[in-house]
């Protein structure tokens, strides 16, 4: 599925109905393939959340953020709590200053993550 997204994504194509405004675009399937595989493998899903937010757009701090705390919990899945940390701290930073709770959630998710046992 994960193919076929990124070869729709290539096409020009109009939003499908309903959408967010959001066209399908190769930047968006990164992300919800570094999600599938954070969650399926989280280390992989670390390298690819790291290409994902080196190509973010500047203009988009808030949904940055939101990347950035799902990043943080796959570090911590990946046992990499030092980054994990760091990351996380990143990701609240920018939690306050924009006051999303989208990315709040996320960071309740990495808190479970850090404190689950080894």
């Amino acid at each position: 599925m994960l193919t076929q997204a990124h070869q729709l994504a290539a096409q020009e194509s109009p939003p499908a109905p309903l959408s967010t405004d959001t066209p399908l675009s190769e930047h968006l399937v990164r992300c919800w393939e570094a999600r599938c595989w954070a969650a399926l493998q989280p280390a992989k899903g670390v390298a690819l959340y790291d290409s994902v937010l080196r190509d973010w757009p500047r203009g988009q701090t808030r949904d940055g953020g939101l990347y950035l705390a799902r990043l943080a919990r796959a570090c911590a899945e990946a046992g990499e709590l030092g980054r994990a940390r760091a990351e996380g701290r990143k990701a609240l930073a920018i939690a306050q200053a924009t006051q999303s709770s989208a990315i709040t959630r996320e960071l309740k998710h990495l808190t479970t993550a850090l404190s689950a046992p080894s």
